[in-house]
């Protein structure tokens, strides 16, 4: 939770106007950050042959992530600089020459964070199982005869079959963000001014208050939003009035508030 307060000091003059505002911001934009980052393809226990091996990953750059580095049994042999950012998340992509045998694939953010590791294996087409043989001879002590024994092992690797995808992580939607909030009293009417909604479809304000109880949309969203509140309780407003923003997107509702006082020149 992110408090904010800012004062906002407004003169008017005009026929029957007076107004000062003080605006105190309260808001729940603001979470915790964390680092994930995971590997797309290929899948754990992929069978792969030798050659280029395209390895994809994601990482959720909400702690200022630049860059991601793929590593090979702990050495790293590729670098993306120039992430495909979406939002939250960025894309990233490496190109590996793959040689034979049994690999250990992690990729690294520029923060120090790592994903899971992956285990592939690199194999020759056609080379499914390979077969040794061992032959010993036995020569005989009263004969010129001899004995021959053979010994065969075979050895079976995984199916070229790669399994299927893994299912990656689900993505995490962020709430709305509303930033700081102007409010200036005019003629029996209230001007908000936010300076910017972001991860929002609609945003609203809402003055309450001394008998007041309006409502207003703010356009644009996202973006720099504003809107006008009438006072339609004629009176001295001694009691600071209230005006409440929500701002609504795919990821929930965020509110923030701002207080004023003023006074209404209507008879």
């Amino acid at each position: 939770m992110v408090w904010w307060k800012v004062a906002l000091p407004v003169a008017i003059a005009g026929s029957g106007i007076a107004a000062a505002a003080v605006a105190t911001f309260t808001g729940d934009d603001t979470a915790e950050a964390t680092t994930t980052v995971w590997i797309d393809a290929p899948a754990d226990l992929a069978a792969l042959h030798p050659g280029t091996v395209v390895v994809q990953a994601h990482v959720d750059v909400g702690n200022g992530i630049d860059s991601l580095t793929l590593t090979v049994d702990g050495s790293e042999v590729a670098a993306d600089e120039q992430l495909d950012v979406v939002d939250d998340l960025a894309h990233a992509e490496f190109q590996w020459q793959a040689e034979p045998g049994v690999h250990e694939l992690r990729v690294l953010a520029s923060d120090g964070s790592a994903s899971g590791a992956r285990t592939v294996f690199v194999t020759e087409p056609g080379g499914e199982a390979t077969t040794t043989s061992t032959t010993t001879t036995v020569a005989a002590t009263t004969t010129t005869v001899a004995e021959t024994t053979t010994t065969s092992t075979t050895t079976t690797l995984p199916p070229t079959t790669a399994p299927p995808l893994t299912t990656a992580p689900p993505t995490t939607i962020p709430k709305p963000v509303i930033g700081t909030i102007g409010v200036a009293p005019g003629d029996c009417s209230i001007t908000v001014n936010v300076s910017s909604i972001r991860n929002a479809t609609s945003a609203t304000a809402r003055l309450t208050g001394a008998g007041n109880d309006t409502a207003t949309a703010l356009a644009p969203v996202p973006g720099a939003a504003s809107g006008t509140l009438l006072i339609t309780v004629v009176t001295d407003l001694s009691t600071p009035l209230t005006v409440t923003v929500t701002a609504t997107g795919p990821g929930g509702t965020s509110t923030a508030a701002a207080s004023v006082t003023a006074v209404c020149g209507k008879p």
